[in-house]
């Protein structure tokens, strides 16, 4: 599916499921800031549930500026665009 938003505060989105012929899997996008004492750089983080909305199936992470974050696990694959953050060459 294209043109799915997330909130970087813990939005989520399911695709698949139902007859689409693909497993269900929610996504999962959340900006992390680590508490101190922790030395743990501010990430940008993807998550994929599938059977427990409380722990990722798996995950991917990139820097807290990046313009995008993706994840390819073989059987489904993710790739999320932080909206304003990509910049055209050219403005």
């Amino acid at each position: 599916s294209k043109d799915l938003k997330l909130h970087d505060q813990g939005g989520r989105v399911t695709v698949g499921g139902g007859d689409s012929g693909a497993e269900a899997v929610t996504l999962r996008m959340r900006a992390v800031h680590w508490p101190p004492p922790s030395t743990n750089r501010p990430s940008m983080v993807l998550y994929i549930h599938k059977d427990d909305p409380d722990r990722a199936a798996s995950y991917s992470w990139a820097d807290i500026d990046a313009s995008r974050v993706g994840l390819n696990l073989r059987w489904m694959q993710a790739s999320c665009t932080i909206e304003g953050a990509e910049r055209v060459s050219g403005d």
